[in-house]
């Protein structure tokens, strides 16, 4: 009797794991899945490096999606490390693991978007699980150098429990099961903005984006009907964290001999007006003063009209390739003026 029961059992636990093994691989055909690790093309895998091995960037940007789409290099060698939700603890992180790919002198970009200075760096395991790279088997045959069935994008020690981020990589159906099956059933739209040509939204569209943009940000804040000209009390000392933040990521490059560029990328025409003058001065601009110093440049794209076009966006709230190059045109041009590049 034990053994026919021991027998079932191990019977069970093989089909629930070729079950969740089959589920979590259709997670992974998601767009769901996919969007949440889109653009990371530019993180390199550790095991590929002594087969492609890249270095000496003019420069580099951390920064989050809206980053990620705005900075598309064409007359620099740039590498662009900015990802979906990455906030500037993040981004710290991601500087520290790749700031030697830089030339000499080379430019470190940090972004600062609209509600950075008040974004919480408390980012779930699940998202750390963007800077794990699974191989193929074809991947191993190519690069022999294969030694783990993962690669990390970050250094081991600045992936929070990383076994567990590891587990759920491989098999996100378990840690999420209603959440993945819900996706299974009904995917979401596949995100285009790092490809989008062109503005496909009418301006009537485009209004209500914004605004819904604007209250969904508003409530995440707990900021209430409107925004008054000081920070909330709940804000304050997430604004004072991630301003030492800034400031030791400065003081990082600079130790370095890197110059930084302290970069606040453009809005739509149709966020800008949402954006009060309280808006701006506490989140933006108070945030960012006092940083400009020799090889430390800021530059606060936000109210640039001529970039605030909506057909220089895919949506409202980031460039597409058009207003991109617009964009990283004038950056490059500005970053010069100022000798940072």
């Amino acid at each position: 009797m034990k053994k026919l029961l021991k027998r079932v059992i191990l019977f069970a636990i093989g089909i629930g794991g070729r079950l969740s093994l089959f589920l979590s691989n259709r997670v992974k055909d998601t767009n769901w899945w996919k969007n949440q690790s889109l653009g990371m093309e530019d993180f390199m895998p550790q095991p590929l490096f002594r087969v492609n091995y890249t270095r000496n960037y003019d420069a580099l940007n951390l920064g989050n999606k809206r980053a990620q789409c705005a900075f598309a290099y064409e007359k620099i060698k740039g590498l662009n490390l900015a990802s979906s939700g990455q906030s500037l603890a993040v981004d710290f992180k991601v500087l520290k693991f790749y700031f030697s790919y830089l030339k000499k002198n080379g430019l470190v970009i940090i972004p600062i978007d609209l509600f950075s200075s008040v974004t919480s760096n408390d980012e779930s395991l699940f998202f750390y699980s963007k800077f794990i790279k699974e191989f193929s088997e074809n991947e191993r045959d190519i690069y022999k150098d294969y030694y783990t069935p993962v690669s990390l994008l970050l250094d081991a020690t600045q992936i929070p429990r990383l076994s567990y981020v590891i587990s759920y990589k491989k098999y996100p159906f378990i840690f999420q099961p209603f959440k993945s099956l819900r996706k299974i059933i009904l995917d979401e739209s596949k995100d285009d903005c790092l490809t989008c040509l062109k503005q496909t939204f009418s301006d009537e569209q485009l209004n209500k984006k914004a605004i819904n943009w604007y209250e969904v940000w508003k409530k995440r804040l707990s900021l209430g009907e409107s925004v008054s000209e000081y920070l909330p009390a709940h804000l304050n000392r997430i604004w004072n964290d991630n301003r030492k933040i800034l400031e030791e990521m400065v003081a990082f490059c600079l130790d370095r001999e890197l110059k930084v560029a302290v970069v606040i990328p453009p809005v739509s025409k149709h966020l800008a007006e949402l954006m009060s003058i309280n808006v701006s001065e506490l989140y933006i601009n108070s945030f960012v003063e006092g940083l400009e110093a020799e090889n430390v440049g800021v530059f606060n794209y936000c109210k640039v009209q001529e970039l605030q076009s909506s057909g220089l966006y895919a949506g409202t709230t980031c460039l597409n390739r058009l207003g991109a190059r617009e964009f990283i045109g004038r950056f490059v041009e500005d970053c010069r003026s100022r000798g940072l590049l």
